[in-house]
């Protein structure tokens, strides 16, 4: 289970088209490659001062959501 609030939605939810999200990206895309990278990111490591949320009270947002799409 996350300890962040989960803003992401499931690439692979099939839609009114009957196509994922995810399929509709070319697989060279260059936002594969972005979203490859902000995956890879160590947020702590990069300074962001609520990288590591608490264990207690309300779930914070996943720092990556501020620097993509995700």
């Amino acid at each position: 289970m996350s300890r962040y609030i989960d803003t992401e939605f499931n690439r692979n939810q099939v839609g009114f088209i009957p196509e994922s999200y995810d399929d509709k990206i070319a697989d060279d895309n260059p936002v594969r490659v972005i979203d490859a990278l902000i995956d890879s990111l160590d947020m702590e490591k990069l300074g962001f001062t609520y990288a590591t949320p608490k264990k207690t009270g309300r779930k914070p947002y996943n720092p990556k959501d501020m620097c993509s799409g995700h």
